[in-house]
């Protein structure tokens, strides 16, 4: 009965050792040689405890040490680097020479920083399976100060955001294991900033008086902004969008504003928003709040006849911080200074004025301005000359001829009568006319004016001269003048039709003068002179008068008096037009290719098409010695490398017109 209970007791002893096991607490990780060291207790009083590691959660366990004695509750496992790699370990508790069994198993914390290149820091480590339900703490060290928390995760993973640029950051993952704390290696490096500058707020956009500058000013960004590397202004389209490289960029974070070359800020508003980039490249964005506007007043628009301005600008835009109180209008007459001379609401965008002396110079702007004054902001100048109106009385058209490809038109006004300006009126058809162009006239009886835009080389033009002052009060039209039109075509092989619209704008009409243009040189002579009452109309034979190379052309000249009250004649010229040959084929007679003039035996054509064209050599027993269906290779007089002997040889060529006809020629050379 004795030995039952001791056994009995020595059982139960034993149960109720192994029901209570060890505790791993936590595990650090040191810096400098990645050796872990484990913290654990035990309820009870152990006697020793052995520590078992393996290199995965799940994997073998193998036994690294044994404590001397249950006093040491913390051990460091040397062996290993867990700076480059995660071991899990538990331990075991001995009582009496018994084994308490395993403890809950906990894995070192390895912990990456990978470098994202662009002020981020991919943050990663490993689970170390703890059931405390604590989260993750990330500690973050800048530089050589102390490690600070900086967010807490239930996560393994973590991005975070720098604040400076190519700064030293080291990172230390933690946790509240089983009563200490679990700490990771420390991972880290230099790595940028990506966090832009605030946004830039405008001061004021003006237009320098004196120079004509645009002026933009901002406002000193805060110090945490300090280190601005540069301000970029950009100009905003209508959509809200901008150009792809900035208008303007000033280096310096003091640097405050910049003369910008006006442009187009006397012809329009012109919107800017400005940004600013740091030292590592981060760029600040705009936003419409912060759109900064320049003052456009418009061209004036000036009523003479009722003496009267109106100077118009486009809405204002007050400043970000301040809106506009007023408009001061300003003038300058003659010689004198810009006075203020009205003063509108901020709203207005128009103002008429009156009583402007003729001759006299008049300028303008305009100038916005806040409550105190401390904001202006100032537009382009723009200039009037006072006008009275001038009555007009009349003018002779005395031609209009086609010069240098435009219609130059002369008249002849009373010289009597004092003509302001003039209007060029135009008419396709001799009926509805149509104002193309005024200008002002000079002090000469005898003008001229070009007309660039004519149809000319379509149809007859019909012009007319309107003379008027500058209140549109129109004088005696003059006559109208019309062009002439010609037009030339193919009559036979080595001739062309010219013909022609008649010239019934001269009281005298002498006779028509017909003129060849050679390439582009006008031949000096003409080729013939026809009377007026005849057919409009005229055969040239050129065959034998211009290469058949040539580009070949022909103008009229009338010749006559436009009244018969006037001793000079006066003369009209027509459009030049060439003519579209027909297909002339010539062929030589003969070459000598060993030292000739010509080496090469080839056709001279034109008016053929490059395709579907065959040209051959053949002896006199039809032998073909060359061929060729290009039109610009001829023969060199050689056949399998050797020249042929001097004699007579047969051509044929087949070739096809531009009318798409088909055609033949064959004939007899010399080779010389």
């Amino acid at each position: 009965m004795r030995l039952f209970f001791i056994i009995f007791f020595t059982v139960l002893s034993a149960l109720v050792v192994n029901a209570q096991q060890a505790v791993l607490e936590c595990l650090t990780v040191g810096d400098a040689t990645g050796a872990v060291t484990l913290r654990f207790s035990y309820p009870g009083n152990a006697s020793a405890y052995k520590i078992y590691r393996s290199d995965q959660p799940n994997g073998i366990y193998e036994h690294i040490h044994t404590t001397s004695n249950g006093i040491f509750t913390s051990y460091v496992d040397s062996d290993i680097n867990a700076a480059s790699q995660s071991y899990s370990y538990h331990v075991v508790a001995m009582v009496s020479g018994n084994s308490t069994g395993p403890s809950n198993k906990l894995s070192s914390i390895h912990l990456t920083a990978t470098n994202l290149n662009n002020g981020l820091v991919a943050l990663d480590w490993n689970d170390c399976g703890t059931n405390s339900g604590e989260e993750y703490q990330i500690w973050r060290k800048y530089q050589s100060g102390g490690f600070e928390l900086i967010a807490l995760s239930s996560e393994t993973s973590r991005i975070d955001t720098l604040n400076y640029c190519q700064a030293n950051y080291n990172y230390e993952i933690r946790i509240l294991t089983e009563g200490c704390e679990s700490i990771s290696n420390a991972r880290g490096g230099f790595f940028g900033d990506i966090i832009p500058p605030e946004t830039v707020i405008p001061k004021n956009a003006t237009i320098d008086t004196a120079t004509g500058d645009i002026i933009l000013s901002w406002f000193l960004p805060s110090e945490n902004n300090a280190d601005i590397k540069k301000y970029q202004i950009w100009v905003i389209n209508s959509n809200g969008g901008s150009t792809q490289f900035p208008d303007a960029e000033v280096y310096g974070y003091e640097n405050l504003f910049v003369r910008l070359n006006p442009g187009l800020a006397c012809d329009s508003t012109l919107t800017y928003s400005i940004t600013a980039q740091d030292s590592c490249g981060n760029s600040s964005v705009w936003d419409e709040d912060y759109f900064i506007r320049t003052l456009n007043m418009k061209n004036p628009a000036y009523d003479i006849c009722n003496d009267i301005c109106l100077i118009t600008w486009d809405s204002i835009l007050g400043w970000y911080d301040s809106p506009a109180s007023g408009i001061n209008i300003y003038q300058k007459k003659g010689a004198g200074d810009f006075e203020i001379i009205y003063q509108a609401e901020p709203t207005a965008t128009s103002i008429s004025l009156t009583g402007f002396e003729r001759g006299v110079k008049y300028r303008f702007y305009i100038e916005s301005f806040n409550e105190n004054h401390s904001r202006t902001s100032t537009s382009c100048i723009k200039t009037i000359v006072g006008k009275k109106p001038v009555l007009t009385e009349y003018t002779w058209l005395t031609s209009a001829s086609v010069l240098k490809g435009a219609v130059e038109l002369k008249w002849q006004i009373d010289s009597l009568a004092y003509v302001p300006q003039y209007a060029i009126t135009h008419s396709e058809d001799g009926f509805d006319y149509t104002i193309i162009d005024t200008l002002v006239s000079s002090s000469n009886i005898v003008n001229y004016y070009t007309d660039l835009g004519s149809k000319y080389y379509q149809e007859p033009q019909y012009y007319r001269i309107q003379p008027f002052d500058s209140c549109l009060n129109i004088g005696e039209e003059s006559n109208s003048a019309v062009t002439i039109y010609t037009q030339v075509s193919s009559y036979a092989d080595g001739k062309a039709l010219i013909e022609w619209t008649p010239y019934n704008k001269m009281d005298s009409l002498l006779y028509y003068q017909l003129y060849r243009v050679i390439d582009s040189l006008v031949y000096p002579f003409p080729i013939a002179d026809i009377d007026p009452e005849s057919e409009l109309s005229y055969i040239d034979d050129y065959h034998n008068s211009v290469p058949l190379s040539a580009n070949l052309g022909y103008f009229i000249e009338a010749v006559g008096y436009f009244t018969d009250t006037m001793p000079q004649t006066d003369t009209a010229r027509s459009n030049i037009n060439f003519l579209a040959k027909v297909t002339n084929v010539f062929v030589p007679t003969g070459f000598n290719p060993r030292g000739g003039v010509s080496k090469t035996f080839i056709p001279i054509y034109t008016g053929i098409k490059p395709t579907n064209y065959n040209f051959k050599i053949l002896n006199r027993w039809g032998m073909v010695l060359f061929e060729s269906h290009q039109p610009v290779l001829g023969w060199n007089g050689k056949y399998q490398g050797e020249y042929v002997m001097p004699g007579a040889y047969v051509y044929i060529v087949e070739y096809e017109t531009i009318y798409g006809k088909t055609r033949q020629q064959s004939g007899m050379f010399y080779v010389l």
